[in-house]
């Protein structure tokens, strides 16, 4: 049901309240002549949002005596929604696990729109009208954040939990399980210091994205730890500056590379030009790795999986970093293999 300005800006107050058990489950809501006062409405624009919230399960009527609350916690859909903007194989693995519990998966893909506060913010109104079970949430890091909406949902008793950093600066109030990218950047910097790389070069990727402020903040965090006298940061698609820092380091540099398809770039390019170097990457949402690389794990599916057995548990919080685990660090090869002096 489409309605107008007025009566949906009076459905959305409305539903708030109820959302909010501002209006409990069993209460009379205000008589039809109460709204038209309380909102300068007239009598068919209240129906038409009466109707809707009828519609969408949030009250039904009695007839001669007036609109109740229904207890919508009770009267939750079977359907778990997800907020992914990886590949498709990764979604039918998400998919198969959430039908495996019996539900069906609403999918909200970021991958055609991008970011956009506005559309996600479209989709997270209808997961709470719709009232599904549990939302697994990658929002976007663009502002205005849909933090107020996330909220609504937790309070309406869907189960949420974060995937993804939506933002560098703080972690999410609601339940989350994300990979600890800031541990990436240490990690990447510290395996290359091991294999014996003595510049150490971030490739970094041209966005303002969490996990690029994150994984950056890491690798610069170790660089100061260890004493690090060499290094620095290059624009990721900057091929040229890439291969002239490789170039001056004399076969001692080791490369960080923060997508991987540009490291799968590099590679050839290295090999093009004769160079040398340590090279590892960082596993993001949708990264595909064969074992000739040498990147940082987070074991995705393993935490989809573990996400979905909060969503359908009783367990009242789950909030953890996910730490990464350097894959086939065998593969990160440079001619002096003398490790760094700290």
């Amino acid at each position: 049901m489409e309605l107008g300005f007025k009566a949906d800006i009076i459905y959305q107050k409305l539903a708030e309240r109820i959302i909010n058990k501002h209006y409990p489950a069993g209460m009379r809501l205000p008589t039809e002549a109460e709204l038209c006062t309380e909102f300068s409405a007239s009598r068919n624009t209240v129906r038409a949002t009466l109707d809707k919230l009828s519609e969408h399960g949030l009250i039904y009527k009695i007839r001669g005596s007036g609109c109740y609350v229904k207890d919508i916690i009770a009267k939750k859909s079977g359907i778990v929604s997800v907020m992914y903007h990886g590949d498709m194989d990764m979604v039918v693995r998400i998919q198969d696990m959430i039908l495996g519990r019996n539900c069906l998966m609403s999918l909200f893909s970021q991958r055609q729109e991008g970011w956009s506060p506005e559309v996600e913010a479209g989709f997270l109104e209808q997961v709470l009208q719709q009232r599904h079970r549990g939302l697994m949430a990658s929002c976007t890091p663009i502002q205005p954040y849909n933090g107020n909406l996330i909220s609504k949902l937790e309070k309406a008793g869907i189960r949420t939990i974060h995937t993804e950093p939506y933002r560098s600066d703080k972690l999410p109030a609601e339940n989350y399980l994300m990979p600890d990218y800031f541990q990436a950047g240490y990690a990447a910097a510290s395996a290359l210091l091991i294999a014996g790389c003595r510049k150490l070069i971030m490739a970094a990727a041209r966005t303002g994205a969490p996990y690029r402020v994150l994984t950056q903040a890491g690798f610069e965090a170790a660089i100061k730890q260890h004493g690090v006298k060499e290094h620095c940061l290059i624009e990721e698609d900057d091929y040229s500056k890439i291969i002239d820092a490789v170039r001056q380091s004399k076969g001692s540099a080791g490369i960080f590379v923060t997508v991987h398809k540009i490291a799968q770039s590099i590679r050839p390019l290295l090999k093009q030009q004769k160079l040398e170097c340590g090279l590892i990457s960082v596993e993001l949402s949708g990264d595909h790795f064969n074992s000739d690389d040498a990147f940082l794990d987070f074991n995705r599916a393993g935490m989809f999986e573990q996400a979905l057995d909060f969503i359908f548990s009783d367990r009242a919080e789950l909030k953890e970093l996910v730490l990464p685990i350097v894959a086939n660090a065998e593969k990160i090869k440079i001619s002096n293999n003398k490790k760094v002096e700290k």
